[in-house]
């Protein structure tokens, strides 16, 4: 470009523009002199705002300490923190600290209000952050916004068992200055903020001492457009009705009205009054009234308040509650009183909040004496939704009015008093697999919806196994938000049915959540030692294919199901999952699987899909699976769950809150020995894999080479998605004659079947006894009304010559090259004269194909020339997850001979690596009564450990470990789920051991943490790190620990030997009326029939039971559950 006469001129501009930039540039990077802020209050920032530390946030951690994080700039230099302890001055606790670092913990903040401030380069500080430290009433304390209204709904875990009180912005809010224990939520309203909106503090206190130590969460409040109800007013019904009358102005915004009372949703109207039929006596009401929009969508709430006298005299009064560990209380529907064998009600009451009901002697009927039959009932309201539940609509056939959502409890011949406890099945959570009808479901939750003995929740497992837990995780999220919204309250524990591949994700769920605790996980047939189907399905997405440019990934990538249902994997996840807090384990496993699959399954007893001995979980013994209920059903695979057998078995039991009798129970090693995933006995041998994808309108004619007069079986497996047309050519067959079909199949003395297998997979199969010598052609074509479908097919003949191959490693390192050998067995049986070739390939985990040079020639990997062991080094494997190795042997011409085999192998990730600190302690029991466990002082409820790891980047991971006694003897397992966005140098996690897994091995400590585990979700099952003995924890002895909500123990024994039989009768009649101090260690477990007292009664009640058949042992029995009463000081370890 030519120069101007102006050049110079823009060159000295331009040198001045860069002059001034670096010295700019040098005044922010020298340090300014520090100090603290003046007068103990945060300071100005000095800089511009872009370049201060921002976004910081503090939390408390275990053991009292507290962790900042925050955002740097990168131009920081260094970094300080200063903390102020109350309303005290400002001082520094950390001078230097890296200017890039953005996480610091303080070791030492002491109890009490903490500020904190970051300071970078002397003179930019950021925003404050306050936060209280100490031992605190209640925990895990959130707060935010009701979505579209002004109003902030506060979240809590009780600490203790104090009453509470809530502030907000240092005032105590009026209607929540005294709360009671269980009490775990609380809905303040606030006025409309200005266009920034507005900022609050929430507090809560213990009540009886509100200047002690208070949790602490702010939240902003978004000004709402809507306008609020107008002339809201509360009155009482005329006549003297106990009834309270609402009523308001209409407005044009909005098309209903939803109605709280004292926080919790009781009725939604298109009107403009609602009358409350049935409101709490005895206790202030505060009603709200919120406008909705069409869209469903909050207003701003109005207010009126109103209150009934107490009852002068209560007959009746008890607590609606959960049949959770914890006795959770339901904050919303009515108990109804009715004679003995009547209809008609007698008396009605509401419960408030914490589910307390009071019925006074003035509703009952006069001359009319107990005993009374008691039912709770709670209607759904339909305007809150759970789309889950959306899923089942009302059957065609049904006459009349679709049944109402209910929940309800029942009471029979109860006495009049004030301590009836009504309590409330549990929610039952169905999980089915992503690619299998959730509607196998349908009669199930149509039996608790029209009997009101349940709530049935279907839900997906997508994926494989931890992605199908994370997805478990949140939706049972939702769940629990949804039972808040309904009854102001959500059971801490629910009943988990899980069918087939599912099950496997449960079982995680199980071992590393705490959303719901489980009590009962009934698995049907699912594969816990794996199916031999699964090889075959591992690769029926691949469309790779060799091209001139090099080999092709399909479009889709991600690994599997099939992948993680292999007995080789299912091995290593059963060493590390087996662990659920206080969960009693069922295993349901079908036996009316088609006996031709017999010799493709390797066993004689399955359900089409799954040996019988992989879904009762055979040799399996450890956590949940040392002692499970066993069940066998006539049931297929596809029909478990869904038939008559299993909706008795399931329906009777579960849905009614009753266990499964032992006397269902089949005894171990009964339904044959077919092993998990085959057990080698088979004379079938495999002959041909192959898979693909055909399109619409499309087909395949597949070759098949047979060199047996045996047994031959050729299956078809296609996506659900449509029916593919398969038919069948012999070597005998003329080029005229008529292919063999599905419904010409028994001319040609061939058996036909053709099913679902209940996980979205067609199989469609031939088979014959008399096979023959040649080339057999498979005929496969899509109907041009189907999508694109994807197939795997298998070729199985009667011949003792197999093909048998290897890998030297299964779990290997990132960047390994295993060695496959294989080789055939029994070679001598191939025809004379026929030259045998071998080779494989190699199935990468994002679908991309490697073709694998097998030799003979003692060459290249492999070892001896000649002597039929062919071997090679795969490819050096890039990648992490699961790698699938298809090996075949033929001919030369491809017509003569023909066998293959599959293997997979598990390539380690790189995704994170765990640190060296580690830390311990151990959790009080929540919920401490009379007998909440064993030992004597504050009972632990878990013990904890937390460690770090370095992310290398974002993903999904489960952090797994073992804690042993010092021995080395297994006490426990325990995990944790987490979801990282990006990489993180510091990230924390906490493995919680059950407390009543350490009181059940009565070993004392202290405890070893090893086997330290992490696991690349994002990948599959696959580890990236591992660890063992990384940590000893503190001096506990095993009596230290129990379970919330107090031991498990079986009525009726009241000897401790986990029976109940003529023998606690005795030692019953021993106590009573020899010697006193006959031991009775669990007072609850003694009651036999739960009236409270330990008296004759309980002795008659056993015998009458075991001899007589007359009555019943009430729960817990016939296994161990909680039912806490009288106090159970000492039960011996059961589920």
């Amino acid at each position: 470009m030519a120069l101007t006469r102006n050049e110079p001129r823009l060159r000295t501009a331009f040198q001045g523009i860069i002059l001034g930039l670096a010295v700019l540039c040098l005044a922010v990077s020298l340090p300014a002199q520090p100090g603290p802020p003046p007068n103990g209050q945060a300071p100005n920032n000095a800089g511009p705002d872009q370049n201060k530390p921002r976004n910081l946030s503090a939390r408390v951690l275990p053991r009292g300490r507290v962790r900042l994080t925050w955002l740097s700039p990168r131009r920081l230099n260094y970094q300080r923190i200063l903390r102020a302890d109350g309303d005290g001055e400002f001082r520094v606790i950390e001078n230097r600290l890296p200017g890039d670092l953005q996480v610091y913990v303080d070791p030492n903040p002491g109890n009490g209000i903490r500020r904190y401030i970051v300071e970078g380069n002397g003179d930019l500080r950021s925003d404050p952050v306050s936060i209280t430290v100490g031992v605190l009433t209640v925990r895990n304390l959130a707060c935010n916004q009701v979505r579209g209204g002004l109003r902030i709904r506060v979240t809590w875990a009780p600490g203790d068992d104090s009453r509470r009180q809530v502030r907000l912005d240092g005032q105590v809010v009026e209607g929540l200055e005294n709360l009671g224990p269980n009490r775990r939520w609380a809905t303040i309203d606030v006025p409309q903020p200005g266009p920034e909106g507005r900022s609050y503090l929430v507090e809560v206190v213990t009540a009886d001492n509100p200047n002690g130590p208070a949790a602490r969460c702010e939240t902003t409040v978004e000004p709402i457009n809507p306008p609020s109800i107008r002339n809201l007013k509360c009155s009482r019904m005329r006549g003297g009705e106990k009834k309270v009358q609402l009523s308001w102005r209409g407005s044009g915004n909005y098309a209903a009205y939803e109605i709280e009372r004292n926080g919790i949703v009781v009725a939604r109207t298109d009107e403009t009054s609602w009358i409350d039929e049935l409101p709490p006596l005895g206790t202030a009401l505060r009603y709200s009234v919120a406008g909705l929009t069409s869209r469903g969508q909050h207003g701003p709430p109005s207010f009126c308040t109103h209150e009934f006298e107490q009852p002068p005299q209560v007959g009746l009064s008890g607590q609606v509650v959960f049949d959770d560990s914890e006795t959770t209380p339901l904050g919303r529907g009515a108990v109804l009183v009715f004679l003995p064998g009547e209809d008609e009600a007698i008396a009605r009451a509401a419960v408030d909040e914490e589910g307390r009901f009071k019925i006074s002697t003035e509703e009952l009927r006069e001359g009319i004496e107990p005993p009374f039959d008691l039912e709770y009932r709670a209607p759904f309201l339909d305007h809150i939704r759970l789309g889950l539940l959306d899923t089942f609509e009302a059957r065609g056939n049904q006459q009349g009015p679709r049944p109402q959502r209910l929940l309800s409890a029942f009471s029979s011949a109860t006495a009049a008093g004030d301590d009836i406890q009504l309590r409330v099945p549990l929610p039952v959570i169905a999980v089915s697999p992503e690619r299998s009808d959730i509607r196998r479901w349908q009669a199930l939750h149509d039996h608790f919806r029209d009997t009101s003995e349940g709530l049935l929740i279907p839900m997906t497992a997508t994926g494989g196994i931890v992605r199908g837990s994370l997805n478990l995780i949140s939706e049972i999220e939702n769940v629990r938000g949804y039972f808040l919204r309904q009854f102001g309250s959500s059971p801490r524990q629910v009943d988990m049915v899980a069918y087939g591949f599912a099950g496997l994700s449960a079982r995680l769920y199980g071992h590393t959540s705490s959303v719901f605790e489980l009590r009962r996980l009934i698995l049907l047939g699912t594969p816990n030692h794996g199916t031999p189907r699964a090889l075959v399905e591992t690769r029926s997405d691949v469309g790779a294919r060799p091209s001139p440019g090099g080999i092709q990934a399909p479009d889709e990538l991600g690994y599997k199901a099939a992948d993680e249902q292999t007995s080789r994997f299912l091995d290593l996840y059963n060493e590390r999952i087996t662990h659920s807090r206080a969960t009693t384990l069922y295993l349901l496993a079908g036996s009316g699987g088609r006996g031709e699959l017999d010799d493709v399954l390797d066993c004689t007893a399955h359900d089409g899909r799954v040996c019988l001995d992989s879904a009762l979980a055979r040799d399996l013994d450890k956590g949940i699976f040392t002692n499970p209920k066993r069940f066998i059903l006539s049931s297929d695979h596809n029909r478990l769950g869904r038939d008559a057998e299993s909706l008795e078995l399931l329906a009777s039991r579960l849905g009614l809150g009753r266990v499964l009798g032992d006397e269902e129970e089949e005894a171990a090693g009964d339904a044959g020995q077919g092993g998990g995933a085959g057990a080698g006995g088979s004379s079938m041998a495999l002959g041909k894999v192959g898979q693909g994808e055909i399109v619409p309108g499309g087909g395949r004619q597949i070759p098949f080479a047979s060199d047996t007069s045996g047994s031959i079986i050729i299956i078809l497996n296609s996506e659900d998605k449509g029916p593919l047309e398969f038919r069948l050519r012999t070597p005998s067959m003329g080029e005229e004659e008529q292919e063999i079909t599905g419904e010409n199949a028994a001319e040609y003395g061939f058996i036909y079947e053709s099913y679902n297998d209940g996980e979205g997979t067609n199989v469609q199969f031939f088979k014959t006894g008399a096979g023959e010598f040649g080339t057999y052609i498979g005929k496969i074509s899509n109907p041009g009304n189907n999508p694109a479908i994807r197939y795997t097919v298998e070729f199985y003949l009667e011949h003792a010559a197999y093909l048998s191959s290897e890998l030297d490693g299964y779990d290997i390192p990132l960047g390994s090259t295993p060695m496959l050998t294989t080789h055939l067995e029994q070679p001598e049986l191939v025809p004379d004269g026929v030259e045998i070739t071998q080779n494989a390939r190699l199935f990468y985990p994002d679908g991309s194909l490697a073709l694998i040079e097998l030799n003979d020639e003692g060459g290249g990997g492999d070892v001896l020339a000649g002597d039929g062991i062919y071997s090679s080094a795969l490819p050096e494997s890039t990648q992490p997850g699961y790698y699938i190795v298809e090996i075949d042997a033929s001919s030369t011409d491809g017509e003569s001979f023909q066998r293959a085999d599959t293997l997979q192998f598990l390539v380690r990730s790189d995704l994170a690596t765990l640190g060296n600190d580690y830390t311990s302690g151990a959790d009080n029991v929540e919920a401490q009564g009379d007998g909440g466990g064993a030992g004597n002082g504050a009972l632990k409820d878990n013990l904890w450990v937390q460690g770090d790891l370095q992310a290398n980047r974002g993903g999904d991971l489960v952090v797994l470990g073992t804690l042993v006694d010092l021995d080395g003897n297994t006490i426990t397992q325990a995990g944790s789920l987490y979801s990282l966005e990006s990489a993180d140098a510091g990230v924390e996690f906490q493995l919680n051991f059950d407390g009543y897994e350490i009181f059940g091995s009565q070993a004392d400590g202290p405890y070893r943490l090893t086997n330290v585990e992490i696991i690349d979700a994002g990948v599959g099952f696959i580890r990236a790190d591992l660890a063992d003995d990384v940590h000893t924890t503190g001096d506990y002895a095993w009596n230290d620990f129990s379970l919330s909500g107090g031991l498990l123990f079986l009525r009726g024994d009241s000897n401790n030997d986990h029976a109940v039989d003529i023998s606690d009768s005795i030692n019953l009649l021993a106590h009573l009326f020899v010697d006193s101090d006959t031991p009775l260690t669990c007072l609850d477990a003694a009651d036999a029939n739960a009236d409270g007292t330990i008296d004759l009664s309980d002795a008659i009640s056993i015998f009458s039971y075991l001899f007589l058949g007359q009555g019943g042992i009430p729960l817990p029995y016939p296994e161990c559950g909680q039912k806490e009463n009288l106090g159970c000081d000492y039960y011996p370890y059961c589920r």
